[in-house]
């Protein structure tokens, strides 16, 4: 069962490129990270310049402003790339540290396999699951609803430092994995 493996032995040897018995590794990549970094700064530039034109218009329109001021548009924009380096840097170093462990049993999920803290891990077990369903959401993506036992549902999603292609075929081999381990476990009773 998943609640009795050694997360960090499963840890360690991930980190020393080694596989597990019966699993599969998915590693996050550093272009990972950058992809992301990039596709929120694009989304905040365009929203922004939206907003930024939208209020422009309806100033002019209702005469409120004779001269429009730029300049507090262009120090944001500044401190926007400012911040946008920052981040850039963050999500390349914490996409090529994150993992995901697939077991026939469940998944351990890394956000940085470099530390063992408990918090930076996702465990899950079909054991507690009463169901786990696939969905789309344009923005986020692939995602699973997993429905426990307890009757509480959580949205479960590999980290957006993934490409689409990536998310799903892990989404894939998880349900694959859950059917198979109820259809054993129906068979043992």
């Amino acid at each position: 069962m998943l609640t009795m493996l050694d997360p960090n032995e499963i840890r360690l040897s991930v980190l020393h490129g080694q596989k597990p018995d019966n699993c599969q590794v998915f590693r996050g990549s550093a272009s990972g990270g950058r992809r992301f970094a990039l596709k929120y700064a694009l989304f905040y530039i365009i929203s922004y310049t939206v907003l930024f034109s939208a209020i422009a218009t309806w100033m002019q329109y209702f005469h409120l402003a004779s001269g429009l001021n730029i300049e507090p548009l262009i120090l944001d924009i500044m401190l926007f790339l400012l911040m946008g380096i920052v981040v850039f840097c963050i999500a390349s170093s914490t996409a090529k540290n994150s993992a995901i462990v697939l077991f026939p049993e469940g998944w351990i999920a890394f956000n940085d396999i470099q530390y063992n803290l408990p918090k930076m891990q996702k465990f899950i077990s079909y054991a507690s699951l009463t169901d786990i369903q696939l969905n789309y959401n344009f923005l986020v993506g692939p995602y699973l609803v997993l429905r426990y036992h307890e009757g509480k549902a959580h949205k479960w999603s590999p980290n957006n430092y993934l490409a689409r292609s990536t998310k799903m075929m892990i989404l894939q081999s998880i349900l694959v994995d859950y059917v198979t381990y109820k259809r054993s476990f129906k068979e043992c009773f």
